[in-house]
């Protein structure tokens, strides 16, 4: 059985990941980042701080990556781009990474 966080940090720990729990539960998330930020949620609950480290890295990059996907398909709304694929095109060009995220203000 898994001892929850509440057992196992101390008070100020303990209202830290509550804040987060709060603040991570206002956030509506589409598609498959769905079920990363349920995955973050059971980790935090759990106390696996690592696990909530690893699930959210992963659940940043799908947000980032269909920021920009949808940055792509915007600026290709010309009739010939109704022919481009724009999650591969960035999976075509790796060395984007996160300097992507220059171009949005706020996240």
């Amino acid at each position: 059985m898994i001892r929850g966080f509440e057992e196992q940090f101390e008070k100020t720990t303990i209202r830290r990941i509550q804040s987060l729990l709060d603040r991570i539960s206002k956030i509506h998330f589409a598609g498959c980042a769905q079920y990363y930020k349920v995955e973050l949620d059971i980790c935090l609950r759990a106390g696996a701080l690592l696990g909530s480290l690893q699930v959210s890295a992963s659940l940043l990059e799908i947000v980032v990556r269909e920021l920009e996907i949808n940055r792509i398909s915007k600026d290709n709304r010309s009739q010939e781009a109704m022919f481009v694929n724009p999650q591969r095109e960035l999976e075509a060009n790796r060395s984007k990474g996160f300097k992507i995220i220059k171009s949005y203000t706020i996240l």
